[in-house]
């Protein structure tokens, strides 16, 4: 394993850390796709009003690329299509049933090329979940690039530990990792402080970076193993999401819950929750943010 010391940056110290402990699931029976969250990705919507789609089912797609998806995370039926001015879209909100009914979704199989596997990935709505860089975009899937990374830590302010995020979901891990390691050669960083379990990764290059942050950032881990040149381009992916693709690939199901953490000085219990994306903020801080 590859060891790269970081001699610079600053750990920056704030109140309100997430406590290790997971609260009760929080789902809203309204769930919403903001379109601006995915920066790069020009939408087109797939749905109106009145639809029912099911959990995988097509809400957006992008127009330049019609293969790039954003699919509903839940089954229930489209209760907006909200646009602002000159009609731009804002949102597309669901009201979810709460039955999680599974669209037809192609399954993602190893031993085909690197097209096919691409191919199930986008149909599944995971494209929209994989960063390019330069840019930090959605990454054009017409591109393919020549390196994958992945982070297995963070070292932002209140940043989320995903040895606690992801405990139990290693096996999730290390099949989402096979998957992208069939579209490209993929690196996946770590840190002193990552779990043995999380460390324990096949079939990827592993490098451990130490120092303080930005020792997190993947640009960083880009920059120092494998630096983007003219006319190049890498992808990055979220080791969470990394986690929900290898539940994709492992099970054919899409099930898109996840932890986050909600945290800060007036947070009155900062603390993880499982919850899905899409779901309104008040959800998440209802009774627990100081007043003043």
């Amino acid at each position: 394993m590859k060891t790269i010391k970081l001699k610079r940056g600053l750990d920056i110290q704030m109140s309100g850390a997430a406590e290790q402990k997971t609260t009760a699931e929080r789902i809203s029976g309204e769930i919403a796709i903001v379109p601006d969250y995915y920066e790069g990705f020009t939408p087109k919507v797939a749905v109106k009003a009145g639809d029912t789609v099911m959990v995988g089912s097509t809400v957006l797609f992008d127009k330049n690329h019609p293969e790039l998806k954003i699919v509903s995370p839940v089954s229930g039926t489209i209760k907006e299509v909200m646009r602002g001015e000159r009609r731009k879209l804002l949102c597309v909100t669901i009201e979810q049933d709460g039955a999680m009914k599974q669209a037809d979704l192609r399954k993602i199989d190893l031993k085909a090329d690197k097209a096919d596997v691409l191919g199930a990935i986008l149909e599944a709505g995971f494209g929209s979940l994989i960063r390019q860089r330069p840019y930090d975009v959605v990454a054009n899937p017409s591109v393919m690039p020549k390196a994958i990374f992945v982070s297995a830590f963070d070292t932002a302010p209140l940043a989320p530990d995903y040895n606690f995020v992801l405990k139990g979901e290693e096996q999730n891990v290390q099949a989402g990792l096979n998957v992208l390691s069939a579209i490209a050669r993929t690196y996946y960083s770590v840190s002193p402080s990552t779990s043995q379990a999380l460390r324990n990764m096949q079939g990827v290059e592993l490098a451990e970076f130490v120092g303080v942050h930005p020792a997190g950032n993947v640009g960083v881990h880009i920059n120092h193993l494998n630096p983007v040149n003219k006319d190049e381009a890498v992808w990055t992916m979220n080791i969470q999401d990394v986690a929900l693709l290898g539940r994709f690939a492992t099970t054919g199901k899409l099930d898109m819950r996840r932890k986050v953490a909600v945290v800060g000085p007036k947070v009155k219990s900062p603390s993880y929750f499982t919850t899905l994306s899409g779901i309104s903020i008040e959800a998440l801080t209802k009774d627990n943010i100081v007043k003043d």
